[in-house]
């Protein structure tokens, strides 16, 4: 009696363990979650800047895919990169980024690794293009900070946005 019941209480353990063990993705958060639903999405592509509101189909889908990046990247890091302006603009005039914009300041409180980090922001930057694809900037100029590095699996939001600009 007492081996069976171990036994079962092993099988649960293992379940629960295997269940668990995904990289972490049941842990993890969404990109709402960690920065709040921003108000609107605007592309910038190569100079053009294309608006979606929460309204838009296209919102849904773009928020989907921005998901799958961030759920995609096993351990996000902090990026020694300093809010450049001149260096943000460029990469909009030059080539492809999403940038979520908040009605509102925001507050995140974001882990990494074991770090915890603290930021506050009205936009968010994703610069899908070029060298700077794999970060996340934490937009406010008066605040200035770091971003968030190692994010990476773009194709499907470039292959998507691509499709929405041209039609």
């Amino acid at each position: 009696m007492i081996k069976k019941g171990v036994t079962c209480l092993l099988l649960f353990i293992t379940l629960f363990l295997v269940a668990c063990s995904g990289q972490g993705v049941l842990l993890r958060q969404d990109l709402e979650n960690w920065f709040g639903a921003p108000e609107k999405i605007e592309i910038h592509y190569e100079g053009e800047k294309y608006t979606i509101s929460k309204d838009d189909e296209a919102y849904s889908q773009i928020m989907s895919l921005l998901n799958k990046k961030i759920l995609s990247t096993y351990k996000p890091s902090t990026a020694d990169c300093d809010y450049d302006i001149c260096e943000l603009e460029s990469v909009k005039q030059n080539g492809l980024a999403v940038e979520l914009v908040y009605s509102k300041e925001m507050n995140a409180d974001i882990v990494c690794g074991t770090d915890l980090i603290k930021r506050r922001y009205n936009r968010l930057l994703m610069p899908l293009t070029g060298d700077l694809s794999n970060l996340i900037f934490f937009g406010n100029p008066d605040i200035g900070g770091n971003a968030l590095g190692d994010f990476e699996n773009n194709d499907a939001l470039i292959d998507y946005i691509n499709q929405f600009t041209q039609g």
